[in-house]
């Protein structure tokens, strides 16, 4: 997994690096009276794939707003909980959607860029590395384990983690109580049967 994320690591750069290239990117503004919600999965999907559906042309909208805003802080941001107040000049309009008012005062639905635009460039890099950090350590730790059971709760605590990584690409999961505590739990969880194996390996040696 750790091989995996630097490669999906390298493939978003490329991609961001290729849109920004001469502007690319406004290529792919969507067409504002097109842009709506969708009420059967299938026309959802369907309109997600083509970048008509209103969630995620919001989305792209912010995500370039916060690209653009960090070029101006890159190193410390503006500072935790100032996104909203400051995004609106950075937005594009040819990107606006019918829910760009904002009024329920959302921010940017990416955790990446959220901690870039905040909290500047070290933040970034630093979730990134945890996210490198974690599953590198954790399938060592699940590859050591001997016992099924163990083997199930660094899985479990492994899935879970990917399942909040992936979900913050397009969200902020880790600034709310429920799903940011259930992240470090796991990785307390594996740290803890990884504890519980070291000790159980050092009890069962025979005494010289």
């Amino acid at each position: 997994m750790h091989w995996v994320i630097l490669a999906f690591y390298v493939a978003v750069f490329a991609l961001v690096f290729w849109l920004a290239k001469q502007n690319t990117y406004l290529s792919y503004k969507p067409k504002f009276e097109k842009t709506i919600m969708h009420e059967s999965i299938e026309d959802h999907i369907v309109a997600t794939i083509q970048g008509t559906d209103i969630s995620s042309a919001e989305r792209y909208y912010r995500w370039i707003a916060a690209l653009r805003m960090s070029t101006d802080n890159p190193v410390f941001g503006v500072g935790p909980n100032n996104f909203y107040d400051y995004y609106k000049p950075y937005t594009i309009t040819s990107f606006r959607t019918w829910v760009s008012r904002n009024p329920e005062r959302s921010t940017t639905h990416n955790y990446f860029l959220f901690m870039l635009v905040e909290q500047g460039i070290p933040a970034l890099v630093l979730y990134a590395v945890l996210i490198f950090v974690v599953f590198f350590y954790g399938q060592k730790v699940l590859f050591r384990q001997k016992d099924r059971f163990s083997r199930t709760v660094v899985m479990s605590a492994m899935c879970c983690i990917a399942a909040v990584f992936i979900n913050n690409f397009f969200s902020e999961l880790l600034e709310t109580d429920k799903i940011g505590s259930l992240f470090y739990l796991s990785i307390a969880v594996i740290l803890a049967v990884d504890f519980a194996s070291k000790q159980n390996s050092l009890t069962e040696r025979p005494s010289a």
